[in-house]
Order: C-alpha cells, then structure tokens, then sequence
C-alpha cells in the first residue's frame, strides 16, 4: 500500500483498501515506501543465488561423503600438511604423548591420544575439543588403535593390561586383559575385526581372539626373532604377514598362519622406533626408481604375477640411528637408506597416495619425502614442536596430520 500511494497509483490503492479492508494506507512519510519494494526484490535476488551457491557445495560434498562407502574409502589425493591448525593441551604438562590414532572412518571426527599420564583422550580434530577422558590403567598408556569398524577402542600400557573401550559409550568391555609380564608397547587389529595382536616389552607378540578375549597365539617364544624389548608391529596389506621391530635394532617378518620367520634385518645401528609398509601406490614409485636393474626387474614381475594388488612390497623402518631404511621384502635387501634427520626418528608412515614417506623425529622436525624423486625431500617443517615428536598419526578417510610431543603437547595440521 505504501508503495502504490509513493508512486501515484491512486486507482490501485483504492482497488486494494476496498479489497482488502484491513488494509491501512499510510498517511505520512510516504516517500520512504518509494523504493521500498525494489530493495526487497533485490535482497530476494541476492538470498536466492546464495541458497544456488549452498546447494551446490552441499551437493559437491555429499557426492564426496558417499563416495567413501560408508566412510572406509580412502582418500588419496596429494594434500600436504600446511599449517598448525590446533594445538589440544589435555594431558598432564611434561608427560609425553606415546601415541595418536585416528578414527578408522570419515563417519567421525575423532583422534585418540594415549600419554605417560595414564590417560587417553578421544579428541573432535575439527574443533580441538575434547570429547571423552578414559581413564582406567594404573600408569603410562603405551598405544591405543581403533577396530576396522571403529566401535572398539584397545589400549595398552605399563601395567601390562589390555583395556577394550567402547566408543560410543566411553565405558570398558568387561575387565582390563592381563596380556603380558610386561609393558604393552603396541596393538594392532587384522582386518576383519575378529582378531588384534599385542607386542610387549617381555620380547613376545600375541595373537588374541575378539570373542571369548581368548590369547590364539604366541610369537618369539624362543627369542628367534627378537632378544630384547618389541616395541612396534604391523600387519601387511594383504594380512599375511606381521612385521616387527623394537631395541635389538632387529627387523623381524611373520608369517601370522603358522608363526614361521620370513626375513630378518640387521642393519641399523640403533633400536627400531617405527614400520610401516608401503600401499600399491607408494610400490610403483619406489619400484619406478630401485638403483639395481636386476630388483626393478623382479618387482616387476612379481607385481604381474598378483590377481590383486594392496600393496606391501616394500617395509620402511625409521630408527634411532637417525636413519630412514627402505627394505625390498621380495629379496630381502635394502634399496634405500634416506638420511636428512639430525637425531631419533620416532615414526615413519605412507601418505595415501603413495606420493609421499613422512617422518617425524626428536630434531623437533617433519618431513615429507618424495618417492617420485626418489625419496628427496619435498616439504619440512623444521620446528614443527618446540621439543621432540614423539609419535603420529595421518588420517586416511579425511586428510589431516596429527603429531604429539613429548611435553604432552598434540598439535593438528591444516592439509590441503
């Protein structure tokens, strides 16, 4: 109404009073009404391709959501860590992160930490918030690693116990596991859920069953592969094999089915801090670049030879004599030894796209290698912690760095 009397349309004005009774035209001010309906129009205009814009990024990142499959897809884009996006102070000051684990799926946020305090925390990595406190070992927690499904959350420490969680109640599942004579130093779950191992500081490793928390399995009983503290194992892509390594500076490959060795290195000249082997991706850039014509040749062949490639070919072990060594696990031979870090290198993994080895060390630093040049260095951050990074973790369903220090400090990386 105030529009049409502003702008001289006195025949529709008194259309709309007699049609619309309730209707009061306005008697003063009426110059205000003038454009009035044009910048309602506009800001219509403008809410509009707003709403066009929402829609299409929230059609973009749902058509991202479900290609994960239900959150298990892996991402493997080359994003790289840029910048510290979080720094989460909840464990005691001065009390070293021993370990960091990422919720196995894109379907939650999560990042479990386990400290020399005693505690683990289950962290929001988008907001930096704490998300639940588990408390339950009497001492140091050693490590801490999510099922494949995530709803399980297995810990271990210096009173050698092994505590299953629930994760989405936060409460333990049934009574703490006597697993060892010693610190646990290391859990790992097969693929399918049904079965973890557990490796401890008494030099054996354990097969346990999920149903019944029944011990299947023991590994170096008679000291054949280590003499001396286990402190990491992994399980290969394809689940056959279990790799370890700890303070005899030994790295020892399992056959899982029957217990039998496979290979043993001996070449480091310190304890072993970490493996990890290579996924498909990471094999044909290091294939790509192997010095020897005749190991190039045989990897090759071996890859024809699979019905179905995950990877594995190569383990990677990073070692407190300041060195990175690449292991060829078809003949047993190193084929690369990276040096670039001034002290102890405390973890060592592949980036998803098989693009990248990243390390992180005591020399405060991270670095990112390049397999596609070989292994030359592609990124560092120098003083990426004020002190030593004791562990790490990189998210493979959303790309994000997690690295812990040793004044229990965890900081999370912006990658893009």
């Amino acid at each position: 109404m105030g529009y049409f009397k502003s702008s001289g349309f006195d025949d529709v004005v008194a259309i709309f009073s007699e049609e619309s009774p309730e209707s009061i035209a306005p008697t003063k001010d009426e110059k205000k009404y003038l454009t009035n309906l044009e910048r309602k129009w506009r800001s219509i205009i403008r809410l509009n391709q707003k709403i066009s814009e929402l829609e299409a990024e929230n059609e973009s990142l749902q058509d991202e959501l479900d290609s994960f499959s239900s959150g298990t897809k892996i991402n493997t884009a080359e994003t790289q860590p840029k910048k510290v996006k979080f720094i989460m102070e909840g464990h005691r000051e001065g009390n070293y992160i021993s370990c960091l684990a990422y919720y196995p799926t894109a379907v939650k946020t999560w990042v479990a930490s386990a400290s020399e305090d005693g505690q683990i925390i289950i962290w929001d990595f988008s907001t930096g918030r704490v998300h639940k406190f588990l408390k339950g070992h009497e001492g140091p927690v050693e490590w801490c690693a999510f099922n494949p499904d995530g709803s399980i959350l297995a810990s271990g420490g210096e009173d050698t116990k092994i505590i299953l969680w629930d994760t989405e109640t936060c409460k333990k599942i049934g009574k703490p596991i006597s697993a060892h004579d010693h610190t646990v130093s290391c859990i790992v779950w097969e693929k399918s859920g049904e079965y973890f191992f557990s490796a401890s500081r008494d030099k054996t490793i354990k097969r346990w069953q999920l149903e019944g928390r029944k011990q299947k399995k023991v590994y170096n009983e008679k000291e054949d592969g280590h003499t001396d503290w286990i402190k990491r194992i992994i399980i290969s892509p394809d689940g056959k094999f279990l790799a370890s390594t700890g303070l005899d500076q030994v790295i020892t490959t399992w056959n899982i089915g029957d217990g039998s060795i496979g290979w043993s290195f001996r070449d480091h000249e310190n304890a072993v801090e970490s493996i990890c082997f290579s996924n498909a991706a990471a094999d044909k850039n290091i294939i790509a670049n192997l010095e020897e014509p005749a190991d190039q040749k045989l990897a090759n062949a071996k890859k024809a030879d699979l019905t179905e490639d995950k990877g594995g070919m190569f383990l990677v072990s990073g070692s407190r004599d300041k060195t990175i060594k690449v292991w060829f696990l078809v003949n047993g031979v190193c084929v690369k030894t990276i040096k670039g870090h001034d002290t102890w290198v405390r973890g060592c993994l592949f980036h998803p796209s098989g693009r990248f080895l990243i390390s992180c060390s005591d020399d405060k630093s991270i670095r990112m290698w390049d397999l596609k040049k070989n292994f030359r260095v592609h990124q560092k951050f120098a003083d990426a912690h004020e002190s030593f990074i004791c562990c790490m973790d990189w998210n493979n369903a959303m790309p994000s760095l997690v690295t812990g220090g040793v004044q229990g400090e965890i900081k999370v990386w912006e990658c893009k």
